[in-house]
């Protein structure tokens, strides 16, 4: 996680991000507030968070969510993704790769980065969400999802791409398949309504229930709040864990809260400012080490 120095509302993601508003004020000293609030619910559920502080300079709106720029696998590879935006791309930082390496061992790097150069980008577990127990790729086609990108990237780390179109309420790309669908190692979120093709709709549903998960379905609204953003993980004792905002656990129903609670363990934290002004939530705000 990167604890942020200049969050505030980003003009160059804005046009494909409309998650985020304009905030009438600064916005940075709440947002660091959520942080450090996050971080504690976090880390008191016995889940291990490496922190890293933002830089002064430059000012960087969008660094509290690292999971666009870098993924880890676990087998000791670090991808790095063409960001869409110039000051996104400026969140890459050599200190924490090389921190990751000595750390934690990883040994090759799979850099992307130069597909930037021909307007094509991909952007982390923003764009891709895992199932790795499986060493599948989602996608849904955005102008942060390139196809090509997603292409190779998945011959790098030997996963199955599965790429298809969602769109919210008035017709536009989901700028980031985080927002509409999360995998945990037995269970799955997934906005269904957002997926445009029937077939591509009734497939994924079909392949997440065919590897035995329970699959929670949401609706436009509650995907609107946050509610596919989820990042299932296990805790040091390997109890697994939901990471969620209330936002998003708020508006789930009591159903959905209980079948979530029947294979993992919510952790709820409380970030209203990042959500509505950053245009992303808990899960863009966790980059997995694996």
């Amino acid at each position: 996680m990167i604890r942020p120095k200049s969050f505030g509302y980003n003009r160059e993601t804005a046009g494909s991000n409309f998650f985020q508003h304009i905030p009438e004020s600064e916005v940075q000293t709440k947002a660091l507030e959520e942080f450090d609030r996050a971080v504690k619910a976090i880390s008191v559920s016995g889940i291990d968070l490496e922190i890293v502080n933002d830089l002064d300079k430059p000012e960087l709106p969008d660094a509290i969510f690292p999971n666009n720029w870098f993924t880890t696998h676990p087998n000791g590879t670090i991808v790095l993704y063409p960001m869409m935006t110039p000051n996104r791309r400026a969140e890459r930082r050599s200190d924490i790769l090389n921190l990751l390496a000595e750390k934690y061992g990883y040994t090759t790097t799979h850099d992307l980065t130069h597909h930037t150069r021909a307007n094509k980008y991909l952007e982390g577990t923003g764009s891709l969400v895992f199932d790795h127990d499986q060493h599948v790729a989602f996608a849904c086609s955005s102008p942060r999802t390139n196809s090509d990108v997603l292409l190779e990237t998945c011959e790098r780390i030997g996963y199955l791409p599965i790429a298809f179109e969602s769109v919210d309420r008035d017709s536009r790309p989901i700028y980031h398949t985080n927002v509409m669908l999360s995998i945990g190692e037995n269970i799955a979120i997934c906005c269904f309504e957002s997926i445009i093709d029937k077939d591509d709709r009734n497939g994924i549903e079909q392949f997440l229930r065919k590897t035995g998960k329970l699959v929670i379905p949401i609706n436009l609204t509650q995907m609107e709040h946050y509610a596919a953003n989820v990042l299932f993980c296990k805790n040091k004792d390997g109890i697994q864990h939901a990471i969620i905002s209330d936002t998003a656990w708020n508006s789930l129903d009591y159903t959905q809260k209980a079948d979530i609670e029947s294979m993992a363990k919510p952790v709820v934290v409380n970030i209203p400012v990042i959500e509505r002004y950053g245009g992303g939530g808990i899960r863009c705000m966790l980059a997995e080490l694996f």
